[in-house]
């Protein structure tokens, strides 16, 4: 919440250096939180009725 305002501030003032100070306290928390984005993506990739084959939402199987 204060990392928003902080940018906000920057953004309504026109000032570069409080955005610049967001970034930087955000940096720590989106270097942690990347590779647990990534796990979190690879597991629900490998659940089978994660991933339909069509965008209707239903899953088709083609079996001979």
């Amino acid at each position: 919440m204060a990392v928003a305002l902080i940018a906000t501030v920057g953004l309504t003032e026109k000032s570069p250096w409080p955005i610049v100070l967001a970034v930087l306290l955000a940096l720590p928390v989106s270097i942690v939180a990347l590779p647990y984005y990534y796990v979190v993506y690879g597991v629900l990739a490998s659940i089978p009725v994660a991933n339909p084959s069509s965008n209707t939402g239903f899953e088709t199987s083609t079996r001979w």
